[in-house]
């Protein structure tokens, strides 16, 4: 099959557009962008808290995780887990929660952890 200059162009473009798209839209962009959520300004702070601390109650009740938030809505965790993974993980987890804008990750990685 022959194709045009043209119908190549075209493809090349779409499969940048694409790839620029999914960039955009991960998570690591999000956590770039302080703005990336439009309605955090609607959600107030202590709700914010409250559906965090639900989050790590229900998902991570394996390990004792402490937050706060604080007035520019970013979230600051404290405490141990078990692996890097796990770290990260919790991580993307609460960013992705409506109203946080920015999560500061203080959570130690620590080989045995005392089951609490």
């Amino acid at each position: 099959m022959k194709y045009s200059y043209a119908t190549i162009i075209l493809i090349v473009l779409s499969a940048t557009l694409s790839a620029t798209n999914y960039f955009e839209t991960s998570t690591q962009y999000k956590q770039t962008t302080s703005d990336y959520n439009p309605l955090y300004k609607n959600v107030p702070t202590d709700q914010v808290l409250v559906r965090v601390k639900d989050r790590l109650k229900n998902a991570y009740k394996q390990y004792r995780i402490d937050a706060r938030i604080t007035s520019d809505r970013t979230v600051i965790l404290t405490g141990y887990v078990a692996t890097e993974k796990d770290k990260m993980s919790i991580e993307q987890d609460i960013l992705n929660i409506n109203g946080v804008v920015k999560v500061d990750n203080r959570l130690d990685v620590k080989d045995t952890i005392k089951q609490w």
